[in-house]
């Protein structure tokens, strides 16, 4: 009878210094679903990075007003943000004409539609027949407008100028050039 009650006590003190064993698999199997760890990563954690060659993204506010930009390469930043390279883009000027400018460099926000060129940007008007240069361009298509926070280097028939910053407002097409600004008038486009 000894035997049998020390026999007894045996098994509750194998569960007790086992424990250390076989709790890891006890508690998994008890802790509620909701408690458990997904398998997706969250939405958040999702990235979209990638590059894409001969990229076009066309713009339109109604049939009128559509902005048209490409590119040889673009890649991703941010979830709203493309890096442009070799850069084209054809804009309304609010005449029913449309200006094209191009650049070596961009970066163009989708939500709030700004494009930002740099080297080498040149903007050319061929039907008022002007060419401007700059080495950056900023064209906020919301506010239809044109900003040139550098140096400037406009060329028309008959007249050549030279500023500080560039200020074109598409929309009454209306330009400020400011800082020193220099002009040339050539004598051919005077009229009498």
């Amino acid at each position: 009878m000894i035997c049998r009650r020390n026999l007894i006590w045996l098994a509750p003190l194998t569960l007790i210094i086992t424990f250390p064993l076989w709790r890891p698999a006890v508690t998994a199997f008890l802790k509620p679903p909701s408690a458990q760890p997904t398998t997706q990563p969250a939405q958040s954690a999702l990235a979209h990075n990638f590059v894409l060659d001969q990229i076009r993204v066309i713009t339109s506010e109604n049939s009128t007003n559509q902005s048209e930009i490409t590119a040889q390469q673009a890649a991703t930043l941010a979830p709203d943000q493309l890096e442009l390279t070799m850069v084209t883009a054809t804009i309304p000027n609010g005449r029913k004409q449309h200006l094209r400018i191009t650049a070596r460099q961009g970066l163009y926000l989708q939500t709030s539609r700004l494009l930002t060129l740099s080297d080498q940007a040149k903007i050319v008007n061929q039907s008022e027949g002007y060419e401007l240069t700059s080495d950056l361009l900023h064209y906020d298509a919301l506010k239809q407008t044109l900003v040139s926070p550098g140096p400037i280097h406009f060329q028309a028939p008959g007249l050549e100028l030279q500023g500080s910053s560039l200020s074109y407002d598409l929309a009454s097409g209306r330009y400020e050039v400011s800082g020193r600004v220099y002009c040339t008038i050539t004598r051919s486009n005077i009229t009498k």
